[in-house]
């Protein structure tokens, strides 16, 4: 009977053993196999083609996919935007007429008042943008005291975007007047006064003479 007992013992013994080494080897064998996959044991599964170390493309959002969405677009900088202008109207289509101004004299176009006064021998007068001038008959004719462009077409925008890039280079003399180059019958031209208002003076006819008369119109804007 004691002997039956201390076989069964060793049985059991040499099972327990059996178990240990069975456990031992699947659990080496599941290790290796990690190991060759590039595996940590020892962390949760992931799912394939996921690398959490990998962090997401830069300007990628995480939460539409990880797709780029792409630089933030520049918003423009306000203070290089040009704030628009308003223009309100002063004078409308107020008529002038430039008659041939005596030897020696001139005659000045005040827009800001609408005026036209002739000045004997004075050639600058404060708050004047057009001169009409006879003071030699050589250089006799036309000229702007303030920057002067011709307008494509009438209206303030016109007016103002001539007066900055279409300037006339200097007096306009009898000769080119009565050729009507480059200031004839229909010719808008615009100027800022000295007042800072937007003039413009079409001229609608000129005479035959040598020393021709101008009738004009004259429209006035307040700039704003």
């Amino acid at each position: 009977m004691i002997a039956g007992l201390v076989v069964a013992v060793v049985v059991v013994v040499l099972a327990a053993g059996s178990l240990l080494l069975t456990s031992s080897s699947d659990s080496s064998s599941a290790t290796g196999e990690a190991a060759e996959a590039g595996a940590d044991p020892d962390q949760p599964e992931r799912s394939p083609g996921v690398n959490p170390s990998e962090s997401p493309a830069q300007g990628a959002d995480p939460g539409n996919g990880g797709q780029e969405t792409g630089a933030p677009a520049e918003s423009a900088d306000p203070s290089e935007t040009e704030a628009a202008e308003a223009y309100t109207v002063v004078h409308d289509r107020v008529p002038l007429t430039l008659r041939a101004p005596a030897q020696r004299t001139y005659t000045h176009v005040e827009p800001d008042d609408a005026t036209i006064t002739p000045n004997e021998g004075n050639y600058l007068v404060g708050g004047v943008e057009f001169l009409y001038g006879n003071w030699n008959p050589a250089v006799a004719g036309l000229e702007f005291l303030t920057p002067t462009g011709l307008a494509r077409e009438p209206g303030p925008e016109s007016c103002r975007t001539g007066q900055r890039t279409d300037v006339l280079p200097g007096p306009v003399l009898m000769a080119d007047l009565a050729e009507g180059d480059p200031v004839g019958s229909g010719t808008l031209l615009c100027t800022v006064t000295t007042e800072g208002d937007l003039a413009m003076l079409e001229v609608t006819g000129i005479s035959d003479e040598e020393l021709p008369e101008i009738t004009a119109e004259l429209t006035l804007w307040d700039i704003s």
